[in-house]
């Protein structure tokens, strides 16, 4: 219904009525692009679970929230480098090229890509992103290849990216 104002209330009113809700809440937060909100929840889910088993999905939606936003890229850079320590997932390699990508690391950013898509080839946004990332480094032919494959698998995803 677009009303922005009453859905955090009824998001905040969730998470304070089951605080189990934060991470998803969290998540849900930055893919609306409430990025100030996000990083409050995901500040205080991490503090209050230094050792939980669920921390490296944490420190990775952190990262995430972050380089969508594209402030404070140092901090996610280190979220990101800590969440692959403790669990090498695609999905946080995924969010380390996006960090790496926006900090201008392309080399390092289409290894990180590369590396999640071992996993899933098919994984829309390391396709894309390492699209990017080739094209910027100087390899239009690869870099196009790449995001022509992540708009086969997600046509909304050039859109999505570019906002």
């Amino acid at each position: 219904m677009k009303d922005e104002a009453t859905a955090r209330a009824d998001f905040d009113a969730a998470v304070a009525a089951d605080p189990q809700l934060a991470m998803s809440v969290a998540a849900l937060y930055a893919e609306q692009g409430w990025f100030e909100r996000s990083l409050d929840l995901w500040d205080q889910w991490i503090a209050s679970h230094p050792r939980d088993d669920r921390l490296p999905d944490a420190l990775n939606g952190r990262c995430w929230a972050r380089a969508l936003w594209g402030r404070d890229l140092d901090k996610a850079l280190k979220d990101c480098e800590r969440a692959v320590r403790m669990s090498r997932i695609s999905s946080f390699l995924d969010s380390r090229g996006l960090v790496r990508l926006r900090l201008g690391q392309y080399r390092q950013a289409i290894a990180d890509y590369t590396a999640a898509l071992k996993d899933n080839p098919r994984q829309a946004w390391s396709l894309y992103g390492r699209g990017v990332a080739e094209i910027k480094s100087g390899d239009k032919d690869k870099g196009e290849a790449d995001i022509e494959a992540a708009t086969a698998v997600d046509p909304r995803l050039p859109m999505l990216a570019k906002k």
